[in-house]
Protein backbone atom coordinates (compact mmCIF):
# COMPACT_ATOMS: atom_id res chain seq x y z
CA UNK A 1 0.00 0.00 0.00
CA UNK A 2 1.07 3.60 -1.17
CA UNK A 3 1.17 6.05 1.68
CA UNK A 4 1.80 9.11 -0.57
CA UNK A 5 3.47 12.22 0.51
CA UNK A 6 2.30 15.89 0.58
CA UNK A 7 5.32 16.74 -1.30
CA UNK A 8 5.86 17.38 -5.33
CA UNK A 9 9.49 14.99 -4.98
CA UNK A 10 11.06 17.55 -8.66
CA UNK A 11 10.20 20.39 -5.97
CA UNK A 12 12.21 18.09 -2.70
CA UNK A 13 15.02 17.46 -5.05
CA UNK A 14 15.74 21.43 -6.33
CA UNK A 15 15.30 22.59 -2.68
CA UNK A 16 18.01 20.49 -1.41
CA UNK A 17 14.75 19.05 0.84
CA UNK A 18 15.67 14.90 1.88
CA UNK A 19 13.97 12.77 0.12
CA UNK A 20 10.14 12.13 1.54
CA UNK A 21 9.63 8.49 1.98
CA UNK A 22 6.90 6.66 4.07
CA UNK A 23 6.09 3.10 4.72
CA UNK A 24 3.42 2.06 7.53
CA UNK A 25 5.16 4.59 9.63
CA UNK A 26 3.49 5.26 13.31
CA UNK A 27 3.90 5.88 17.18
CA UNK A 28 3.92 1.97 17.99
CA UNK A 29 4.57 0.28 14.44
CA UNK A 30 6.49 0.80 11.65
CA UNK A 31 7.65 -0.79 8.48
CA UNK A 32 7.78 -4.86 8.76
CA UNK A 33 7.57 -4.10 12.57
CA UNK A 34 3.76 -4.80 12.24
CA UNK A 35 0.86 -4.62 14.73
CA UNK A 36 -0.16 -8.13 12.92
CA UNK A 37 3.19 -9.51 12.58
CA UNK A 38 3.63 -8.34 16.45
CA UNK A 39 0.31 -10.40 17.05
CA UNK A 40 1.63 -13.46 14.91
CA UNK A 41 5.29 -13.50 17.10
CA UNK A 42 3.28 -13.36 19.97
CA UNK A 43 1.86 -16.76 19.62
CA UNK A 44 5.50 -18.41 18.16
CA UNK A 45 7.46 -16.73 20.53
CA UNK A 46 8.76 -18.43 24.28
CA UNK A 47 6.96 -16.77 26.90
CA UNK A 48 10.18 -14.88 28.21
CA UNK A 49 10.38 -13.37 24.97
CA UNK A 50 11.63 -9.65 25.46
CA UNK A 51 9.35 -7.75 23.33
CA UNK A 52 5.81 -9.24 25.04
CA UNK A 53 6.31 -6.46 27.24
CA UNK A 54 9.14 -4.31 26.15
CA UNK A 55 7.61 -1.18 24.05
CA UNK A 56 8.57 0.33 21.02
CA UNK A 57 8.39 3.80 20.66
CA UNK A 58 9.03 5.88 16.97
CA UNK A 59 9.75 9.17 17.08
CA UNK A 60 9.90 11.43 13.53
CA UNK A 61 10.31 14.55 12.46
CA UNK A 62 7.64 16.32 10.47
CA UNK A 63 9.61 14.76 7.34
CA UNK A 64 9.58 11.01 8.74
CA UNK A 65 13.08 10.64 9.81
CA UNK A 66 13.79 9.40 13.02
CA UNK A 67 15.70 12.66 14.21
CA UNK A 68 15.08 16.05 15.15
CA UNK A 69 13.17 18.51 12.96
CA UNK A 70 16.02 20.11 10.48
CA UNK A 71 15.81 23.04 11.60
CA UNK A 72 17.09 22.03 15.01
CA UNK A 73 20.05 20.03 13.86
CA UNK A 74 23.65 21.71 14.34
CA UNK A 75 25.04 20.35 11.48
CA UNK A 76 28.81 21.10 11.94
CA UNK A 77 28.81 19.58 15.62
CA UNK A 78 26.80 15.87 14.35
CA UNK A 79 27.56 12.93 13.17
CA UNK A 80 25.22 11.64 9.96
CA UNK A 81 24.13 8.11 9.48
CA UNK A 82 22.99 7.63 5.95
CA UNK A 83 20.83 3.51 5.63
CA UNK A 84 17.94 1.37 5.22
CA UNK A 85 15.96 -0.50 7.47
CA UNK A 86 18.47 -2.01 10.52
CA UNK A 87 19.67 2.06 10.49
CA UNK A 88 16.07 3.49 10.98
CA UNK A 89 15.93 0.95 13.90
CA UNK A 90 12.48 -1.24 12.47
CA UNK A 91 11.81 -3.27 15.65
CA UNK A 92 13.44 -1.36 18.12
CA UNK A 93 12.96 1.06 20.34
CA UNK A 94 14.11 4.79 20.03
CA UNK A 95 16.91 4.58 22.71
CA UNK A 96 18.01 1.88 20.89
CA UNK A 97 18.70 2.42 17.47
CA UNK A 98 22.49 2.57 16.40
CA UNK A 99 22.34 6.38 16.25
CA UNK A 100 21.01 6.96 19.58
CA UNK A 101 23.62 4.49 21.04
CA UNK A 102 26.52 6.34 19.18
CA UNK A 103 25.40 9.47 20.59
CA UNK A 104 24.84 7.56 24.19
CA UNK A 105 28.82 6.28 23.76
CA UNK A 106 30.15 9.54 21.90
CA UNK A 107 28.46 12.86 23.34
CA UNK A 108 28.25 13.76 19.97
CA UNK A 109 25.08 14.46 18.28
CA UNK A 110 24.13 11.74 15.52
CA UNK A 111 21.82 12.33 12.89
CA UNK A 112 19.77 9.13 11.68
CA UNK A 113 18.58 9.41 8.01
CA UNK A 114 18.19 5.83 7.76
CA UNK A 115 15.37 4.47 6.08
CA UNK A 116 12.99 1.24 6.05
CA UNK A 117 13.41 -0.03 2.17
CA UNK A 118 15.60 2.43 0.91
CA UNK A 119 18.35 1.53 -1.70
CA UNK A 120 21.83 2.23 -2.08
CA UNK A 121 20.73 4.82 -4.79
CA UNK A 122 18.34 6.72 -2.60
CA UNK A 123 21.32 7.02 0.03
CA UNK A 124 23.27 8.35 -2.30
CA UNK A 125 21.00 11.04 -3.73
CA UNK A 126 20.05 11.88 -0.21
CA UNK A 127 24.09 12.87 0.49
CA UNK A 128 23.65 14.74 -3.14
CA UNK A 129 20.39 16.60 -1.14
CA UNK A 130 23.00 17.45 2.02
CA UNK A 131 24.96 19.34 -0.32
CA UNK A 132 22.88 20.73 -2.28
CA UNK A 133 20.96 22.41 0.70
CA UNK A 134 24.14 23.91 1.33
CA UNK A 135 24.98 22.59 4.62
CA UNK A 136 28.36 22.64 6.54
CA UNK A 137 30.84 19.78 6.86
CA UNK A 138 29.52 17.46 9.27
CA UNK A 139 31.79 16.12 12.01
CA UNK A 140 31.31 12.26 10.53
CA UNK A 141 29.66 10.37 8.24
CA UNK A 142 28.82 6.19 8.67
CA UNK A 143 26.50 4.74 6.20
CA UNK A 144 25.50 1.23 6.13
CA UNK A 145 24.63 -0.06 2.56
CA UNK A 146 21.48 -1.87 1.61
CA UNK A 147 21.73 -4.50 -0.16
CA UNK A 148 23.06 -3.65 -3.70
CA UNK A 149 20.08 -5.54 -5.40
CA UNK A 150 17.53 -2.57 -4.62
CA UNK A 151 16.36 0.03 -6.37
CA UNK A 152 13.44 2.90 -5.92
CA UNK A 153 11.90 4.71 -8.91
CA UNK A 154 10.59 8.51 -8.52
CA UNK A 155 7.08 9.34 -8.85
CA UNK A 156 5.35 12.61 -8.93
CA UNK A 157 4.92 12.54 -5.14
CA UNK A 158 5.68 9.48 -4.05
CA UNK A 159 9.14 7.18 -3.78
CA UNK A 160 8.52 3.30 -4.69
CA UNK A 161 11.17 0.94 -3.51
CA UNK A 162 12.15 -1.99 -4.89
CA UNK A 163 13.30 -5.57 -3.20
CA UNK A 164 12.78 -8.79 -2.13
CA UNK A 165 9.69 -8.30 -0.45
CA UNK A 166 8.27 -6.71 -4.01
CA UNK A 167 9.44 -8.35 -6.68
CA UNK A 168 7.49 -9.36 -9.29
CA UNK A 169 8.22 -11.30 -13.33
CA UNK A 170 8.68 -8.60 -15.41
CA UNK A 171 8.87 -5.59 -12.78
CA UNK A 172 11.52 -3.17 -11.94
CA UNK A 173 13.21 -5.66 -8.96
CA UNK A 174 13.41 -8.33 -12.27
CA UNK A 175 14.60 -6.17 -14.60
CA UNK A 176 17.38 -3.99 -12.59
CA UNK A 177 18.56 -7.73 -11.44
CA UNK A 178 17.76 -9.87 -14.50
CA UNK A 179 22.14 -10.18 -15.09
CA UNK A 180 23.25 -9.75 -11.44
CA UNK A 181 26.24 -7.96 -13.23
CA UNK A 182 23.92 -4.17 -13.92
CA UNK A 183 23.04 -3.90 -9.93
CA UNK A 184 27.19 -5.16 -8.75
CA UNK A 185 28.06 -1.97 -11.15
CA UNK A 186 25.72 0.39 -10.32
CA UNK A 187 26.60 -0.19 -6.65
CA UNK A 188 30.30 0.09 -7.57
CA UNK A 189 29.31 3.54 -8.93
CA UNK A 190 27.28 4.14 -5.86
CA UNK A 191 29.88 3.83 -3.28
CA UNK A 192 32.32 5.67 -5.42
CA UNK A 193 30.51 8.93 -5.49
CA UNK A 194 30.03 8.87 -2.08
CA UNK A 195 33.72 8.44 -1.35
CA UNK A 196 33.89 11.49 -3.49
CA UNK A 197 31.27 13.52 -1.88
CA UNK A 198 32.96 12.72 1.60
CA UNK A 199 36.43 13.05 0.55
CA UNK A 200 37.54 15.96 2.86
CA UNK A 201 35.04 14.16 6.34
CA UNK A 202 35.58 11.51 8.25
CA UNK A 203 33.38 8.83 6.57
CA UNK A 204 33.33 5.17 7.00
CA UNK A 205 30.91 2.63 4.69
CA UNK A 206 29.38 -0.43 6.11
CA UNK A 207 26.72 -3.16 4.97
CA UNK A 208 25.75 -6.05 6.79
CA UNK A 209 25.33 -7.80 3.49
CA UNK A 210 28.63 -9.62 2.87
CA UNK A 211 28.32 -9.70 -1.12
CA UNK A 212 27.80 -6.07 -0.92
CA UNK A 213 30.44 -4.94 1.07
CA UNK A 214 32.56 -6.59 -0.80
CA UNK A 215 31.33 -4.81 -4.36
CA UNK A 216 31.16 -1.66 -2.90
CA UNK A 217 35.12 -2.16 -0.86
CA UNK A 218 32.84 -1.44 2.58
CA UNK A 219 33.84 -3.23 6.52
CA UNK A 220 31.33 -6.39 6.50
CA UNK A 221 29.97 -5.40 9.51
CA UNK A 222 29.92 -9.07 11.29
CA UNK A 223 33.52 -9.36 10.62
CA UNK A 224 33.34 -6.35 13.29
CA UNK A 225 31.19 -7.69 15.62
CA UNK A 226 28.44 -9.99 16.04
CA UNK A 227 25.17 -9.24 14.71
CA UNK A 228 21.89 -10.80 15.96
CA UNK A 229 18.63 -10.54 14.20
CA UNK A 230 16.41 -10.22 17.24
CA UNK A 231 14.12 -7.03 17.02
CA UNK A 232 10.63 -6.66 17.28
CA UNK A 233 10.03 -8.55 13.57
CA UNK A 234 12.79 -11.19 14.29
CA UNK A 235 14.49 -9.33 10.70
CA UNK A 236 16.43 -6.58 11.61
CA UNK A 237 19.58 -6.08 14.50
CA UNK A 238 18.40 -5.61 18.04
CA UNK A 239 19.67 -3.96 21.04
CA UNK A 240 22.40 -5.33 21.99
CA UNK A 241 23.89 -5.76 18.02
CA UNK A 242 22.94 -1.52 17.63
CA UNK A 243 25.01 -1.14 20.62
CA UNK A 244 28.03 -3.52 19.50
CA UNK A 245 28.12 -1.65 15.76
CA UNK A 246 27.92 1.83 17.71
CA UNK A 247 30.88 1.21 19.90
CA UNK A 248 32.80 -0.21 16.89
CA UNK A 249 32.11 3.18 15.14
CA UNK A 250 33.22 4.80 17.88
CA UNK A 251 36.65 3.53 17.40
CA UNK A 252 36.62 4.42 13.78
CA UNK A 253 35.16 8.25 13.66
Amino acid sequence: MKFKSKYDILQVVKSGMFLPYYRYMYENFAASDTEEFFQSNLKTQPPDWKWRTKPVRYIYNSQKYRCPEWENIDWSASIIMFGGSDMMGIGVDESETISSCLQNVTGIPVINLGISGSSMLFNLHNMLQYFAGERPTPRGVFVLWPHHSRICAYEANWIEAYGHWNAAEGGLFDLYNNDPTNSAVCAIQHARMANILWQDTKYISASLFSDTAEITDSVFIETVCECNYDSRDLQHTGPETNLRIAKWIATQL
